[in-house]
């Protein structure tokens, strides 16, 4: 029985989630990437990036993302297999006719995004989600 344990602690995943929008907290609250620990964390999420509104390419969200971008990954200096991802939406970001509903409704409008998709992993995320 604790061989089985062992294993299983072993293979844990334990996702860290961090939004981008934790700058503008007043005070002790704002919050940056390098204020996270990565040793207490296998994945980190950050939130979010959107889909822009010609449906064929993902967006910042925030105006400095991609000045936060390469700071969020730069935590994988302080622990290299550690995986970051990218999460695509938000709470404000969906309704029946938002760009990701257009985005994901047929096929062909998800090859658009497949395509870019490339790119933009290559350049600031590990995967997107």
């Amino acid at each position: 029985m604790a061989f089985a344990s062992n294993i299983s602690a072993k293979n844990y995943v334990r996702v860290c989630y961090h939004t981008n929008w934790s700058q503008y907290r007043p005070g002790a609250g704002k919050f940056w990437p390098e204020n996270i620990d990565p040793h207490l964390c296998t994945h980190l999420m950050y939130s979010f990036a959107k889909i822009n509104r010609n449906n064929d390419k993902l967006a910042m969200y925030e105006w400095n993302d991609d000045k936060l971008y390469p700071r969020f990954n730069a935590l994988k200096k302080k622990k290299p297999d550690l995986q970051t991802l990218l999460a695509v939406g938000g709470w404000n970001h969906e309704n029946h006719d938002s760009p990701f509903s257009k985005m994901v409704k047929t096929a062909a409008s998800r090859k658009v995004l497949q395509q870019f998709l490339p790119f933009y992993i290559a350049c600031f995320i590990n995967k997107v989600s």
